[in-house]
Order: structure tokens, then sequence, then C-alpha cells
């Protein structure tokens, strides 16, 4: 049975003419296909594909195979991704330090790849199962951990404990999905998204900052923020944990964020009870009978009138002012 578009292989290898024909035959079975005829342009590739496998030569004119499989273990990214050589030469001490190195499998390089087809295949189903394993036990231990943990998809929040949730007076279901940065004191949104970006692309493996988060109630709570760029279920993840301490501004409201006195036409107020519905703009005009783009007007100037950015702010700010009662 041919394999889903989203399994990427990643093919290393200065022979040209093997990279066409594993192109050709790795596409027939439905798998996606990057090369790089270098292990300097592998080694890049791997970074910024996260491949779902690596097969690689062993010889290259710089740097060699087993160089490069070493390096790639050291990358926290592609730490697990299932390496197989795939060589014309296999003699046992080739083989051995290859897998020394840590590859998972030597190939011998035939006219017909099926064998290779048949280890790619093997190899993928054994690190799904490994990763929804882990990712299980990850959640797991970041549950039942006293301080506060989140899994980050760059800035979006894709897992977060109670313990965190707490921190800001949310439950944990409503910060899921979310941006991190809606929850962020506006003079510190650039320390955090400084941090997290440099961490996402490899410039640094961990972070460490501080930040004045905006609780449900609208205090203010100091985070200690701590995190490493890691894969989790198959994705590049960041694993964040997370203390805090109050706020010299805790007890004190944030005016732009206190009750005031807004004007919405019926109509507003139509749409912003979808919004906290969590429907999308081409899901509210199909209610409506609007087009889209009406709606995103409507939506413009609801952001101008509140004082948001963001249709997470604004829906939190719906259901304090009394504009929406959750159910």
């Amino acid at each position: 049975m041919a394999k889903k578009i989203e399994e990427l292989v990643l093919y290393i290898d200065e022979d040209a003419k093997c990279c066409l024909l594993l192109e050709s035959f790795f596409r027939s079975n439905g798998f996606d296909f990057h090369s790089a005829s270098s292990t300097s342009e592998g080694l890049q590739k791997a970074i910024e594909l996260l491949p779902s496998i690596i097969i690689c030569e062993k010889d290259f004119s710089g740097l060699s195979g087993n160089d490069l499989i070493k390096m790639l273990r050291e990358i926290a990214t592609t730490s697990l991704v299932p390496i197989v050589v795939y060589a014309s030469v296999t003699e046992k001490d080739d083989i051995l330090s290859a897998l020394s190195a840590g590859a998972e499998d030597f190939v011998e390089k035939r006219d017909n790849p099926s064998d290779l087809l048949n280890v790619v295949n093997n190899r993928i189903a054994k690190k799904r199962l490994l990763e929804q394993e882990n990712d299980k036990r990850l959640k797991l231990l970041l549950e039942h951990i006293q301080q506060g943990a989140l899994v980050l998809d760059y800035q979006h929040i894709d897992y977060v404990n109670d313990a965190f949730a707490e921190y800001v007076g949310y439950n944990s279901q409503e910060l899921v999905g979310n941006n991190l940065i809606n929850i962020v004191y506006t003079e510190d949104i650039m320390i955090v998204a400084t941090a997290i970006s440099n961490c996402w692309i490899g410039a640094t493996n961990h972070f460490k900052t501080k930040f004045r988060a905006i609780k449900r109630d609208n205090t203010l709570v100091w985070i200690d923020f701590w995190g490493t760029l890691t894969s989790s279920a198959g994705n590049k993840r960041l694993i964040v944990s997370a203390t805090c301490a109050p706020c010299e501004a805790e007890k004190k409201r944030l005016s732009e964020n206190e009750v005031i006195e807004v004007n919405l036409s019926n109509r507003e107020i139509e749409v912003l009870a979808y919004i906290c519905k969590g429907l999308t703009s081409a899901e509210i005009a199909n209610e409506v009978c609007l087009s889209e783009r009406t709606i995103e007007g409507h939506k413009a100037r609801l952001f101008q009138k509140t004082s948001t950015k963001s249709t997470l702010q604004l829906a939190m700010w719906a259901v304090k002012n009394k504009f929406y009662s959750v159910e």
C-alpha cells in the first residue's frame, strides 16, 4: 500500500543518477521526496524539513557519511529521525561503523530499490509508534509535575498543564490552540517572541526568559519561562517549564482592559457571539447570509472598538463585559 504524501524522505548522495532513480521510485510509492548532493546541504535540509526518514551514502568528497550521522544525532530535532545508509560497498567494517555512528540500517544499492522501500516502511512505522508512546508519556509527565508546563508549536500552545493554566486564571482547554503572545504583557512581547524564535530556528538549543503575563482577571503575574527544542509526535516542538511569582502591579487592574462603555450595533453583537463560539469568518458569513468580506469588516471594527488584537482577546473581552456568557 502506498504511503501518504506526509511521509517525507530526505536522500543525501553525490550520485545524481541514483538520486533521480530514487526520486521517481519513492514518489510513485506515495512519498514526498527531497534530496541533497552534499553532507552540508543534507544537514541543512534535515534541520529545515524534519523528514520522516533520512537515507544517505557513506562516501562523500567532503564530510563523511558517518560524520554526518553523528552530527544529526547531536541535534535535538533530528536526533530521533531514522537514518538508513544506502551504499554500493557493504563490507562488514563499513556496516559496523555506520551503525556505531547512529544509523539504524545499512542497505546495499541495487537497480531495484524494493529492499530499501521495505526498510523505510518498517523504520517509519516503528518511529510513529514510538512517537505516539513518547508523546503520551510526555503529556502524562507534564500534567503531574507541580510547576507549569507547555508544549509550543512555535508560539501556539499545543498543550498546557493545569498548573500553568492556573497561573493565568484559565483552564487548559481555553489556552490550547491559542497564541502564547495573547497573554503576554505588551511591553514584554518582544522579549518572549525573540527567545522563542531563536530557539525555534536552531540559533540556540535552549532559552530562558521572564515576562509579565496578563491573567484572566486583568492583573499581572511574573512568569519565569525556560524551554528546549525537541520533536514531539514527529513534529518540531518547544517543551517549556514555567513558574510564577506575584507582580508589583498584580493588584492593579490594567487600565486598557478595564470594563468600559462600548457601543456596538446589533449586527456587531451578533458577529461577536459567533466569534465567541469559535466560528471562522467564512462560517459566520454563511450563518448570517453576508459576504466573508463584510464579516471581516465587522471584526475589524470590533477590534478597534474593544482595543483587542486577536479573536481570543475579543472573546475574553466579550465575556468580561457581559456581551457573551459561557454556557
